[in-house]
């Protein structure tokens, strides 16, 4: 993560000509889409230290966090390939390899979801408290690289 905000941090120039469509837009609906990433986190993070939750309550706050990963993934893609493709190849590693980051962490959500489910997530709660903790840090850690790789792009662009 440090590699990839460090070279997100030097100052490189945009290829002249390119530009990315509506990034101001873009900008906007990556930060409410991290907002929405951290409130369903921190509401499914309160219900884990509270103990067992209710199924009902624990269910949706499984669901809205699943949502807001979805929402904020399908935007990340829009934004990575726009600016894949105006940056030039130096300038785009770091956004090409929060793309890949971003892949790896969709399938082990995928793979927790499928691990954890209702039964499973009941008969070993203390190991899902563990486990979704350790998933939601990874998801935040990439929201924060986010934060200070694309962010400041788009912001250059808008």
């Amino acid at each position: 993560m440090d590699d990839l905000q460090s070279a997100s941090a030097r100052k490189h120039p945009i290829n002249s000509g390119r530009s990315v469509a509506n990034a101001s837009e873009l900008l906007a609906a990556l930060r409410e889409a991290h907002r929405q990433i951290d409130s369903a986190s921190s509401d499914l993070e309160a219900l884990s230290a509270a103990g067992a939750p209710d199924p009902a309550q624990f269910g949706i706050a499984r669901l809205r966090i699943g949502q807001a990963h979805l929402a904020r993934r399908h935007l990340a893609q829009k934004i990575y390939t726009a600016l894949v493709s105006t940056l030039s190849a130096e300038e785009g590693e770091p956004v090409r390899e929060l793309q890949r980051r971003d892949g790896e962490l969709a399938q082990e959500l995928s793979n927790h979801i499928r691990r954890w489910n209702p039964t499973t997530v009941r008969e070993g709660w203390e190991a899902y408290v563990e486990a979704s903790r350790l998933i939601r840090a990874r998801l935040r850690a990439l929201v924060a690289t986010e934060r200070s790789v694309i962010c400041p792009l788009l912001e250059r662009l808008a």
